[in-house]
């Protein structure tokens, strides 16, 4: 989907961010959400690592 249909941020919501994220692709990467993102974003489609 694209940033603005995920609501991508570049900052993170409270503790959640990209980097905590089990569709984080590093470096820059996610598997939902097109394009570059910050591993300190955040979006709709967080899903937090167990």
């Amino acid at each position: 989907m694209t940033k603005p249909q995920a609501e991508y941020q570049d900052t993170p919501n409270g503790i959640y961010s990209c980097g905590l994220c089990t569709l984080f692709v590093a470096p820059d990467g996610c598997k939902v959400v097109d394009g570059a993102i910050s591993k300190d974003g955040w979006c709709k489609a967080f899903a937090a690592v167990d």
